[in-house]
């Protein structure tokens, strides 16, 4: 079960740091924008705003457009405030997954936020009703094999350990969703590959990019003597230390 206000605490706690550390978030916006064809978007709404990284990408593509940025995270909205000055941006601090107005729009997008959400299926159907007839819903979402090698390696410590990445949505789970309510659907995997020092960099940055809360609290399970341990295991495993990040990429139309 997913806590919201766990979620909202966390990428707020970190704010500060998650420029620092969000590179392959920072690669999946540059990808998703390259999925949407150039148009003349008169509305747009994204979800999940974070420090703004993906709105300035479609503030640079679609200069005139009327846009509407949601995230959970007061902290995070804030630095993203900061970083994009066009009159064409609204920020609403809110819980996305709830959000709904009369308004229509040309284009809903989101870069890597949906797996956060505790009913995606839901969340579609409200989008899908705030979709003008000819736009476009288009996002980026993280699956299931994403930490993949962190959970196993972990796992041979402790054998019912499970990360909140387990719990995503694979490709078969989502097309049958947005079966019910799109008629085109186009979905593209990638799958990115990152290297770290350590287990602890690879620790610091599932933390400092929020998302800390995908691993179960366990008693002396970040004891050094611990982590010593399950980086021998993961290298044994893996000969390196690098994590695996599942990526669809999905574009429907009513």
């Amino acid at each position: 079960m997913i806590d919201k206000n766990r979620i909202s605490f966390n990428f707020s706690k970190y704010a500060q740091y998650y420029d620092m550390y969000c590179s392959v978030q920072k690669i999946c916006a540059k990808k998703l924008i390259e999925y949407i064809e150039k148009d003349n978007f008169k509305d747009i709404l994204e979800i999940g705003t974070g420090t703004g990284n993906y709105t300035s990408l479609l503030v640079k593509k679609y200069p005139y457009s009327k846009i509407i940025t949601l995230d959970i995270s007061f902290k995070m909205l804030k630095i993203a405030k900061d970083k994009i000055k066009s009159k064409n941006v609204k920020f609403i601090n809110t819980d996305a997954e709830c959000f709904f107005t009369d308004k229509k729009f040309n284009l809903i997008t989101s870069n890597v936020s949906f797996q956060w959400f505790e009913n995606l299926e839901s969340a579609l159907y409200r989008y899908k009703n705030m979709l003008l007839d000819k736009g476009i819903i288009t996002f980026s979402i993280f699956g299931p094999q994403t930490f993949f090698e962190l959970a196993l390696s972990i796992r041979e410590f402790y054998r019912d350990f499970n990360i909140f990445s387990n719990y995503f949505l694979d490709k078969d789970r989502i097309h049958k969703t947005l079966k019910k309510f799109f008629k085109k659907i186009y979905i593209k995997e990638i799958i990115f590959k990152e290297n770290y020092n350590s287990l602890i960099d690879l620790l610091k940055t599932i933390k400092y990019t929020g998302t800390n809360f995908i691993i179960h609290k366990r008693k002396g399970l970040f004891s050094l003597d611990t982590l010593e341990k399950i980086q021998k295991v993961y290298i044994k495993n893996f000969n390196n230390i690098y994590a695996t990040y599942e990526v669809y990429f999905i574009k429907v139309l009513l």
